[in-house]
């Protein structure tokens, strides 16, 4: 919607200026890594972050979550929980932009996710571009995911004093007003780009060919003799699905709260590489080995929704490759396939 600016040494009083109304959550070191958390001040925050293990889609559709209770004193009575509390995502690399965007489409449509979207409806998100590759097996410029195309209401871009701003929607104008951004004159803009060019040739392309190519390829190799071998070294533990910025399917429990009669009805993320996922009532199991959720998995996230959304589910964030014990790596596999 339009570029903006803010001068480096007025960030920190602008999202300590949110604290108090919204629920900040933003990269913190932890030990040796990172993770997104509520913090309590700027000062918190590491703006130099390297990826995140688990992405911030966790504050749209937690590990666990509560769908709504029942209490049958007086008669039976479901209350269903909303969180509707007001939340900032600051800090969000380009990566994980493109999976909450695709989240957001996935979760809109036919049957749509009421929980996910009250969350997504009463946040917003504050993008900040990252100046090198977080990962040696990080594949974002492969993926079309180096820079963002939606699914943010601010994007910050480092220029060394000031930060440039991509405004995205109607609430990042508002929030950039509020902030004191001011418009982006010619030199901030001639700055935007020179940074944006010098980024993208400091990215390495990892997949040996254009990723246009991908859904077709996957589509040739469907009965791939690659799928049987991947299947000798799976352990099929789910890791890979459960760090993925673009993975949502969830099991849905019952729990009762033994002395006060209350029951509570939850879902929790659940993964389409565990062997009992596609099991179905009398036994059967459409997808019973391993090679054939492996492959389910890479057609869907390379093939599948890039035709139905015009957007790949994987977003090169490389973070699957890093939690398998076994080092299966979707971009080898993207490249195997090829060969």
């Amino acid at each position: 919607m339009g570029l903006m600016a803010i001068d480096k040494r007025d960030l920190s009083a602008f999202i300590d200026g949110l604290i108090p109304q919204w629920e900040v959550v933003a990269p913190v070191p932890v030990e040796f890594k990172y993770a997104f958390r509520k913090v309590g001040s700027f000062q918190d925050v590491a703006l130099d972050y390297t990826n995140t293990m688990l992405p911030p889609k966790k504050f749209l559709l937690p590990q666990r979550d509560e769908l709504f209770s029942c209490n049958p004193e007086g008669g039976p009575s479901l209350t269903p929980r909303f969180d509707e509390t007001p939340r900032v995502l600051f800090g969000v690399h380009s990566c994980d932009v493109h999976g909450i965007w695709l989240l957001d489409d996935i979760l809109a449509e036919g049957c749509s996710d009421p929980h996910y979207l009250c969350r997504r409806s009463n946040t917003l998100i504050i993008g900040l571009d990252c100046k090198g590759p977080c990962h040696d097996n990080a594949f974002c410029k492969d993926m079309g995911t180096l820079k963002p195309a939606g699914g943010f209401d601010l994007f910050l871009t480092d220029l060394g004093e000031r930060y440039a701003v991509q405004v995205g929607t109607g609430a990042g104008t508002a929030l950039a007003e509020r902030g004191g951004f001011y418009m982006a004159d010619f030199e901030v803009r001639e700055e935007f780009f020179a940074a944006w060019q010098k980024k993208q040739s400091g990215f390495p392309n990892r997949i040996g060919y254009d990723t246009a190519a991908l859904p077709n390829i996957l589509a040739e190799s469907y009965d791939d003799i690659i799928w049987e071998a991947l299947e000798m070294r799976c352990f099929d533990c789910g890791a890979c699905t459960t760090v993925c910025p673009t993975c949502y399917c969830f099991d849905v429990l019952d729990e009762n709260d033994i002395g006060t009669d209350r029951s509570i009805r939850y879902r929790r993320w659940d993964s389409c590489q565990l062997q009992d996922f596609a099991a179905v009532a009398g036994g059967a199991n459409f997808r019973g080995k391993r090679s054939d959720r492996l492959r389910h998995r890479l057609l869907r996230k390379g093939k599948y929704f890039k035709e139905k959304f015009g957007r790949f589910a994987c977003v090169g964030c490389g973070r699957c490759g890093r939690s398998c014990l076994l080092h299966i790596d979707v971009r080898d596999v993207f490249n195997q396939l090829k060969g």
